[in-house]
């Protein structure tokens, strides 16, 4: 029978290489993020073209949706109490 109590660690999970690219995933989203919005920014402020702002645009709210959905999907893992925590 499985322990329901016993998580395993992010780290003990996958192939080793899988923890060190989990613990950059968020990271480098979050730097497309912010690099995106400057640019998208800036564009707007300097009036370029219209469409290499929008470009830049949708590709800040693309990296903004993944943040969200990756923040649910992985909310309490390994965390006590967490999600996956028996009541």
């Amino acid at each position: 029978m499985a322990d329901r109590d016993h998580t395993v660690p992010a780290e003990s999970a996958g192939t080793p290489g899988s923890a060190n690219r989990a613990s950059l995933f968020r990271p480098l989203v979050w730097l497309l993020l912010i690099i995106s919005a400057v640019t998208n920014a800036t564009l707007s402020l300097v009036g370029a073209n219209v469409f290499v702002g929008a470009g830049f645009g949708v590709a800040t709210l693309a990296c903004a949706t993944v943040l969200v959905v990756h923040h649910y999907r992985h909310r309490g893992d390994g965390v006590p109490g967490g999600r996956g925590a028996a009541a």
